[in-house]
């Protein structure tokens, strides 16, 4: 079996060492491919892709990589380490790394400095090996599946297996804010001249009026939140994931493998262990990503807290008081708005969700909840958006904003303990 992630040292090696290592490894990977071809496991046009994409590996993937150090654009580098695949932490070594070690078979990580000193990572796991490529575009295998079940639904020139194929080349970036991914994708957009096609998938929200984009998202077993580019050029494809620093996709990734074994094996779940299984590993995914959302939300707003208390000193330096303009007020809330990530349920209650010395900002107070409940209404159950109700004081306590369906519920619980004292 070929594997193509093993860690290998490079610094001590010449140039051509390190591409001369990497060619064995491609003459052993159009081995393979071959010799799988053979048995049938994968056709003519699956086989001669592949080739095509397993030599002459190190040019494409110094290509590969250059096009993504440029597209987080002139912010510093603060390291470069290999990392854990399974933790995505850096391995602790003495050695001092360079981008000489950025191989297709060296699992490595890039950390930069945006402008306010935070870390914007580029996790570059190396190349897909071909055992995992041969995977996916077997005959029979999931993209073949796939392309059968598009032709079976008449679906207009359906891509055939290998050609669905776009993570040879991938990598995460990982950045504080959402806002920023949005910017970081664009640059690559920008800077990625030799465009062919682009899929993009944006499992983001802080909109769930959306019909469709709300029923993708609730539905989805994961709860995942990330953006995921699949780019095809005239010379190659790659694919791109942002996501927030601080996501749950590491702890949750072991739970979905071991969901995706279960249906492999039992497509229906009509064993009732596998089932149960299934549905305990799915809820706590679910929860998983949930509390990492609410962590991820609450950094948002100290952000904004931040923001707010640079404006005031600014003014105050300027002989002002410490108001802020108009200008200010909206880049505060349009950073609220634009990085804060809907939540799927529609309950909002500023005591639980906010810090405690959140509330005496009433600006930042009203802009958050203004989006909480615009984005948890009941629409995101697919009923109509209708107003949400305030309550009373004699109701609830005063700080509390609902929705209907939370008051009635509240109302209830009133009226039991009522009966029962």
């Amino acid at each position: 079996m070929v594997e193509n992630l093993t860690l290998v040292r490079t610094t001590d090696l010449t140039d051509q060492e390190i591409k001369d290592n990497q060619n064995e490894r491609d003459i052993e990977n159009l081995k393979y491919i071959e010799k799988k071809r053979q048995e049938g496991v994968i056709d003519s046009d699956a086989a001669k892709h592949l080739s095509a994409q397993y030599f002459g590996t190190m040019k494409k993937y110094e290509k590969f990589v250059l096009r993504m150090i440029n597209s987080i654009g002139d912010k510093k580098i603060k390291s470069i380490n290999p990392y854990n695949l399974k933790t995505r932490k850096p391995v602790e070594s003495e050695s001092v790394y360079g981008l000489k070690d950025i191989t297709p078979n060296n699992p490595m990580m890039i950390v930069f400095i945006d402008e306010r000193g935070n870390d914007i990572n580029l996790y570059l796991p190396g190349m897909k090996s071909i055992v995992r490529a041969l995977e996916k575009v077997k005959i029979d295998g999931k993209y073949d599946q796939q392309y059968k079940a598009d032709l079976a639904s008449g679906k207009p020139n359906p891509k055939k297996p290998h050609e669905r194929l776009s993570d040879i080349n991938r990598c995460l970036i990982t950045a504080e804010f959402k806002g920023q991914l949005f910017e970081l994708s664009d640059q690559l957009m920008e800077n990625t001249t030799d465009l062919v096609d682009c899929e993009i998938e944006n499992r983001f929200s802080n909109n769930l009026s959306d019909k469709k984009h709300r029923e993708n998202l609730i539905k989805d077993p994961k709860n995942r939140r990330e953006l995921k580019y699949r780019f095809k050029t005239k010379s190659d494809g790659f694919e791109v994931q942002y996501n927030y620093n601080g996501n749950n996709d590491i702890r949750t990734h072991g739970k979905y493998e071991c969901m995706r074994q279960i249906k492999e094996k039992d497509p229906k779940l009509s064993i009732p262990v596998n089932r149960v299984r299934y549905r305990i590993l799915a809820g706590s995914i679910v929860r998983d990503n949930s509390s990492s959302l609410e962590e991820y939300n609450k950094k948002t707003i100290r952000e904004a807290i931040s923001m707010k208390s640079e404006f005031e000193v600014n003014s105050m330096l300027k002989g002002r008081d410490k108001k802020l303009s108009k200008e200010e007020e909206k880049e505060i809330h349009d950073f609220i708005n634009y990085n804060m990530e809907a939540r799927r349920s529609n309950v909002f209650n500023p005591n639980k969700h906010l810090p405690k010395e959140f509330e005496e900002y009433k600006l930042l107070s009203d802009a958050v909840k203004s989006m909480y409940l615009f984005n948890n209404s009941e629409a995101v159950y697919g009923r109509e958006n209708k107003p949400v109700k305030k309550a009373s004081k004699k109701e609830l306590p005063e700080s509390e904003s609902i929705s209907k369906e939370v008051m009635q519920n509240h109302l209830e619980v009133r009226k039991r303990k009522e009966r029962s004292a």
